[in-house]
């Protein structure tokens, strides 16, 4: 496929994309496919974006695919569907980089690898969103259907298929982002692509390349998720099922079809104009035939690698005095004591303290599962990187609170501060998970404090964003009635808004949290210890029993930790009875 995309001429690739945008999303979408692929051409990144788009391409249809089937086939087996719902909850708790080493030891490193680890991180969400959207169609369009007489493949094509395409769509769109995050993982196997332009420059300290290419990937994944959730609403009527109902249809209605077909079909038969008079003009003239993007032309070159070097330089000789003060305090006084603390308490008294409180929370099964993760753990030999892993996690999480909890409360009561707020959160929460370190790489330099830092960073948003939306939610009476008894600003926040949106902003935290465990191994690679290290350690040397053993090990706190949460929240909200206690 890669081939069949390079043997095209460049600007007629680069019009067919930018038609395919426009058909399916309008003109906007459109115009900021024409801004990425203008600045992948003029930093020269074009072969590197091709090869990326054609790995994600790929590893999204086989995702899709397979996605699909599985969630069909899990709807006709209600064992089946259990098996397949905890096996997706194992993905998508596993840390994404203990797929790498048995990967690696079956494929070897290379595009073949990539791309499986690629499709298996992919699949979870249109599987997941394939069994709720069939599960959900309404019983009554079922039995009309088995009433005329249908079989069960006939309904499932004609009625619960078209009725869940909402929800399978939403698991596409979950699927492409999952892929992209992909990207600088995959170039760690040997996949090439902007990842590995990512990738590559980080490892030889190159920021300012590694800032061009991580731009790209965010232009790219923003469009993708635009084209992919946003796409235009079925009408009924397919382009071609209305030109064979023109070309069947006689005498004075023709005009009328022909006019609603436009009308319906306007962008698509807009796009498919233009490709056909571009790929004319561009096979007349040899300078666009045999133009290539790889170098980019003289009048479009950009760069400024060069200057973010150079800023760079800058300041560890300017200010790195006071940023070397900054790192020793955060390192002394908050993470050599959080580590310090959990490594001094007992292993037994951990085990006994948090056995316990899952049995208050989850009962008998909770407190079980609890004991079996923590068992796994010191089986594994594992519990003294766990706890550095669980002190710098906690760590990260407390300051995030500390940041987005306010955020969160400013915005829910400002809506220009909303809208202002809010697409600096959508970028964050796209950005590949390794850009988050570049800029705290470039400041601060490696070690636990930025990757302490980067951490915060990356489970910020959730905190924001649902502490807004929490605080959004509370029904309007409930506030009126207390701001009619003359509470003030602050009571009505901390009497009746927090109470109320507690459950939810429990979720922000516990999505901060699980971030914050994943974010473990990537902080692994600018030198945050723990079971991150002992994972990059496990891939860089191929020790697959020790990569193993740090993913399990990863993969049971993470569990523990999710389920004490999600206890949690659910005590607030039966204390709110928002639930039955």
């Amino acid at each position: 496929m890669q081939f069949m995309l390079v043997d095209l001429p460049a600007p007629l690739l680069a019009l067919l994309l930018i038609g395919i945008a426009y058909a399916r999303c309008g003109p906007l979408i459109a115009g900021l496919l024409t801004v990425a692929l203008g600045f992948v051409i003029s930093v020269g990144l074009w072969d590197e974006t091709l090869q990326t788009l054609v790995l994600m391409v790929v590893a999204v249809v086989i995702a899709v695919i397979l996605g699909i089937l599985i969630g069909v086939a899990a709807q006709m087996n209600r064992r089946f569907e259990a098996f397949v719902l905890i096996a997706l909850d194992a993905m998508q708790t596993f840390p994404v980089f203990a797929y790498l080493v048995p990967i690696v030891f079956i494929f070897g490193p290379g595009n073949t690898g990539a791309l499986i680890v690629t499709i298996i991180w992919a699949l979870p969400p249109v599987t997941r969103m394939t069994i709720l959207g069939i599960k959900t169609v309404p019983s009554e369009s079922i039995e009309a259907a088995t009433s005329c007489g249908s079989t069960g493949w006939q309904i499932l094509r004609n009625v619960q298929i078209p009725l869940a395409r909402p929800s399978i769509m939403a698991g596409v769109n979950q699927t492409v982002m999952f892929a992209m995050s992909m990207a600088i993982v995959a170039a760690m196997i040997g996949a090439g692509g902007l990842g590995q332009s990512v990738w590559g420059s980080l490892t030889r300290l190159a920021f300012g390349q590694a800032l061009e290419a991580g731009i790209a990937l965010v232009l790219f994944a923003i469009v993708l998720d635009r084209v992919t959730g946003q796409g235009k609403k079925s009408t009924g009527h397919g382009l071609f099922s209305d030109f064979r109902t023109l070309v069947t249809t006689t005498g004075a209605e023709r005009p009328a079809l022909v006019k609603r077909a436009f009308q319906q079909h306007r962008r698509t038969i807009l796009t498919a104009a233009v490709l056909f008079a571009g790929t004319i003009y561009i096979s007349m003239v040899p300078a666009l035939r045999f133009a290539n993007f790889e170098t980019p032309p003289e009048s479009l070159r950009l760069s400024f690698a060069d200057p973010v070097d150079q800023a760079v330089d800058w300041l560890n000789l300017n200010l790195g005095f006071i940023l070397d003060v900054v790192v020793d305090g955060i390192q002394g006084y908050v993470l050599n004591g959080v580590t310090a603390l959990l490594l001094a308490i007992p292993w037994p008294t951990v085990f006994f303290v948090v056995v316990g409180a899952s049995l208050l929370l989850r009962g008998i099964r909770g407190a079980a599962l609890a004991a079996a993760g923590l068992l796994g753990i010191g089986v594994l030999g594992m519990w003294e990187a766990a706890a550095i892993t669980l002190g710098i996690a906690g760590a990260a999480v407390l300051v995030a609170l500390f940041i987005g909890l306010p955020i969160g409360a400013v915005m829910s009561r400002s809506i220009k501060l909303e809208r202002t707020i809010r697409p600096v959160l959508d970028v964050m929460q796209t950005l590949p998970v390794f850009l988050f370190v570049i800029p705290i790489v470039v400041v601060l330099g490696t070690g636990a404090v930025a990757g302490l830092l980067a951490t915060v960073l990356y489970c910020l948003p959730p905190v924001i964003r649902l502490t807004n939306v929490a605080l959004r939610g509370v029904d309007s009476e409930t506030v009126e009635a207390a701001t009619s008894t003359g509470a003030t600003v602050w009571q009505l926040l901390r009497t009746v808004k927090i109470p109320l949106g507690m459950p939810t902003i429990m979720i922000g935290i516990n999505q901060a949290i699980i971030l914050s465990l994943a974010m473990a191994v990537v902080s692994a690679f600018i030198g945050t210890p723990g079971l991150g290290q002992a994972l990059l350690t496990g891939v860089v040397t191929a020790r697959l029993d020790l990569g193993i053993e740090a993913g399990v090990a990863m993969f049971l706190l993470a569990v523990v930790v999710d389920r004490l949460v999600t206890g949690v929240n659910r005590k607030i909200q039966a204390h709110s009875h928002l639930v039955p206690a």
